[in-house]
C-alpha cells in the first residue's frame, strides 16, 4: 500500500535526521520490501553507508540498485559512485 510505503520512507528520513541512521536503514529495507524499485530508498541507504559508516561496498551496491531501477536520467547515484572511487 502506497501510504505505508511513504510512511516507512518518511520515518527513515526522520530517523536519520535525529542521528539514528542504523534504524533508518531498517525502515528503508522495510519500504523496499513493499517496492523494490523505490529509488530514493536505495539512494538514501547508500548515502548513509557512505557518509556515516564509510562502508563503500554497501554504498556502491545501493547506488547501483538505484541506477538499475531508475527510469530516467539521474546523475546523483553516478556522482556518489564517483565519490566512492575517489575514496579508494
Amino acid at each position: 500500500d502506497q501510504k505505508c510505503l511513504k510512511a516507512l520512507f518518511f520515518i527513515a528520513l526522520t530517523l536519520r535526521s535525529i542521528g539514528k541512521s542504523s534504524l533508518a536503514l531498517e525502515f528503508y529495507a522495510q519500504a523496499l520490501k513493499y517496492d523494490p524499485f523505490f529509488v530514493d530508498c536505495h539512494f538514501n541507504s547508500g548515502n548513509i553507508y557512505l557518509e556515516e559508516f564509510s562502508q563503500l561496498d554497501q554504498a556502491k551496491s545501493c547506488y547501483v540498485k538505484a541506477l538499475a531501477t531508475y527510469q530516467n536520467t539521474e546523475e546523483a547515484p553516478l556522482v556518489n559512485i564517483g565519490r566512492i572511487f575517489s575514496l579508494l
